[in-house]
């Protein structure tokens, strides 16, 4: 992405120690105010020489740089991204997810206040030990706040998935990638590694590819990112009662949450998904915890669902068609 920034910005960064930059997950750029990476929990302010420095220290990003490195990103065609700039982001090419404040009723002249610039993360094997979860359960819900590691391990569960692991055969994989951010498609290729029985169906709404990768695709798995609506979850209920597996991510702030979350709501009530894996909590507060479909409707709602109420059709399907899955 360095090679589609504007100078000084592309510089400074490069002049940035590299481990440093490995640890990033953001770069924040604020008119009026120092240049920022995000590493972990803190912001890191950099100096024109690319070194760690208090925030006074640090190089202000004057309004200009933030438009000229919006529209350089943007492929030079503010009008391409207008749709999603909308709402508030664009993706660059190769999956860089941009956040984007712009001035008051500005989206279509484009005058960008400040960027944050999402880092994707490939880590080959960030999945591995959810892949026994994976296997025993009847869909996979991953769950966790902002910049938790929930889209780097949907990533690596496809490639597993797809490409088969520990006596399980290759799965027919759709990846729903409504912000190219998953697969890092930089309108060639993906950059990321997904799989060879991977489909990949990107730039539209989630629930409009799930409908289509029924119809086109005949999958077996779908996996897709941040599922946040009650349209995408009827369409996740419709796919799970033609026989296709889901893994989604989530967002939860912490285990308390799990219970009143409005969306992992919709979702375990649809039936699809029996498992929900919490990412990225504070230690102590239950990362990593594998969360049972019983022990999710325990604490929501005090109660073990009847499994007949909630797969009657599904299980009457099955008594009448020993083969249907």
């Amino acid at each position: 992405i360095l090679r589609r920034m504007p100078e000084p910005l592309a510089g400074i960064l490069r002049r940035t120690e590299m481990p440093l930059l490995e640890k990033a997950t953001e770069i924040r750029l604020r008119a009026g105010e120092p240049l920022a990476l995000s590493v972990g929990e803190q912001a890191v302010f950099l100096s024109p020489q690319g070194r760690q420095v208090p925030p006074e220290q640090g190089y202000t990003v004057k309004q200009e740089l933030v438009q000229e490195t919006m529209i350089a990103l943007s492929g030079h065609s503010l009008h391409g991204i207008e749709k999603t700039l909308e709402q508030g982001y664009f993706t660059a090419p190769g999956g860089f997810r941009v956040g984007v404040c712009l001035e008051p009723y500005a989206a279509k002249q484009g005058q960008a206040l400040s960027l944050n610039i999402r880092i994707p993360r490939e880590m080959v094997g960030a999945a591995e030990d959810y892949f026994p979860v994976w296997k025993g359960c009847r869909g996979l819900i991953l769950a966790g706040p902002p910049a938790s590691g929930k889209t780097t391990v949907l990533r690596d569960l496809c490639r597993l998935i797809s490409a088969g692991k520990d006596g399980e055969p290759c799965s027919r994989t759709v990846l729903v990638d409504e912000r190219s951010e998953l697969s890092g498609w930089d309108g060639e290729q993906s950059l990321f590694h997904l799989g060879p029985a991977t489909d990949i169906i990107s730039g539209i709404p989630k629930e409009q590819a799930i409908l289509q990768a029924m119809r086109t695709l005949s999958p077996q798995v779908i996996l897709c990112d941040e599922v946040a609506g009650e349209r995408e979850a009827d369409a996740i209920r419709y796919a799970f009662f033609c026989g296709v597996r889901f893994a989604v991510t989530v967002h939860c702030g912490s285990r308390r949450e799990v219970g009143s979350n409005r969306i992992l709501r919709e979702l375990m009530s649809s039936g699809a998904f029996s498992h929900i894996i919490l990412l990225g909590l504070p230690p102590g507060s239950g990362e990593g915890t594998v969360i049972t479909y019983d022990e999710y409707y325990r604490e929501a709602f005090g109660l073990r669902p009847d499994p007949v109420q909630l797969y009657g059709d599904r299980i009457q399907l099955c008594r009448n068609n020993p083969t249907q899955p």
